[in-house]
């Protein structure tokens, strides 16, 4: 198991959200990524493959909900919540 994880929430309607999701997801480092998908129109595939833990809500059910879900599920004593437009 990795020693960390990061928790992204997100909710991509457009183009433009899912490459800044792809270059969060690309600037992180050897972590255990839990993203939790709140109901995204566009790119659910990506998303899939790329996380190690996938939450898809069938609403949008909001920032807090979501990170509480993936909190619930992490199995790691470190853990990051970031959002999906951040560089490491």
């Amino acid at each position: 198991m990795k020693d960390f994880s990061v928790i992204i929430p997100c909710w991509i309607v457009n183009d433009e959200l899912l490459q800044l999701t792809k270059n969060a997801i690309d600037s992180l480092g050897d972590c255990n990524l839990i993203i939790v998908d709140n109901a995204s129109p566009l790119g659910g595939g990506y998303l899939r493959d790329k996380a190690d833990l996938y939450i898809r809500n069938k609403t949008n059910e909001g920032y807090a909900r979501a990170v509480n879900k993936g909190l619930k599920l992490t199995k790691t004593k470190m853990v990051a919540i970031v959002n999906n437009d951040t560089r490491i």
